[in-house]
């Protein structure tokens, strides 16, 4: 638009030289037809008066015509000038409401950046809360199976059940027969997670487990643990702690020995305890026991439902 007025004003201006020099070259030219006419006079024909005074009328007369022109001309473009004057002002104005409507926007856009910056705060602790309370849940859980524990411990401490120590050849045979039939059962297999973590194997019957197998390493050692139930109830567990001679990583190892505990549950009590091939009946070592175990098993439950 600055330069539209520039171009506008360049012209006027332009028009106005031509117009004074049209004027300069006509006041010329009467000053030299005067002198014209008067060698005229002067030399040629007294009867040249008349045609002198007949000239000067007529280029008063062209003087005062052009003028008028001249004035008119002055006043068109003064009033052009003014009216470029006045659209500067505009485009001035609307240029100040322009920007003032561009810090109004910059404005609202840092406001909407503060808000979405907290929503995401508010997204990011919301999130947070809800791991807590899935790991509060969990903890409960936990608790839950321990309470458990103990009251059947001592219901199994104070009201000892004598049939249960015949029990223990009808669940070597019931778990000798999930190991023959491991081929017709759903295996899911839940690896390690890092260090201290266990790989951890599931056996399945019509969606309901039959056997955990839980393998722990260290670098010179190894810990199975066995644990199979029937009808979701634990019936027998099996332990098998392996001492190596030099470190598992190396091809040349050897076992340098072998330590088995067997443990025997009826209706959720444990009964009879075998450590190294001793057998231990006695009722506070078997709830104290039962506590560990069952205690070892509700870890290993926690890992295969969270996954």
């Amino acid at each position: 638009m600055a330069t539209h007025l520039n171009e506008k004003l360049t012209t006027a201006v332009d028009q106005f030289k031509y117009i004074l020099l049209f004027i300069i070259l006509l006041l010329s030219h009467s000053s030299f037809c005067q002198t014209e006419s008067n060698y005229m006079l002067e030399y040629k024909s007294p009867n040249m008066d008349s045609l002198q005074n007949l000239s000067k009328k007529s280029l008063v007369s062209f003087i005062i015509s052009n003028e008028a022109n001249f004035e008119t001309q002055l006043n068109n473009i003064s009033i052009y000038l003014e009216t470029l004057s006045n659209e500067k002002k505009d485009l001035e104005r609307d240029n100040d409401i322009l920007i003032q409507k561009n810090q109004e926007f910059l404005i609202a856009a840092v406001t909407d950046s503060i808000k979405i910056r907290k929503l995401a705060d508010s997204l990011v602790s919301y999130q947070l809360l809800i791991e807590q309370n899935n790991r509060l849940i969990q903890t409960q859980a936990n608790d839950s199976i321990l309470i458990v524990n103990l009251k059947d411990s001592l219901k199994n401490l104070q009201n000892p059940d004598k049939e249960n120590q015949s029990q223990d050849t009808y669940i070597s045979n019931l778990c000798a027969a999930i190991d023959s039939s491991k081929e017709q059962y759903t295996k899911e297999i839940f690896p390690a997670e890092g260090d201290g973590d266990c790989d951890v194997a599931v056996y399945k019957k019509d969606n309901q487990i039959v056997k955990i197998e839980v393998n722990y390493f260290a670098t010179m050692s190894s810990l199975c643990k066995y644990y199979y139930f029937e009808k979701n109830q634990l019936v027998f567990t099996k332990m098998i702690n392996t001492e190596y001679d030099m470190p598992l990583y190396m091809e040349d190892h050897q076992v340098e020995s072998i330590k088995e505990s067997l443990h025997y549950f009826s209706k959720n009590l444990l009964f009879l305890s075998i450590e190294e091939n001793k057998k231990n009946l006695d009722k506070s070592h078997l709830s104290l026991k039962q506590i560990e175990l069952m205690s070892d098993l509700s870890v290993i439950l926690v890992k295969i439902r969270s996954n």
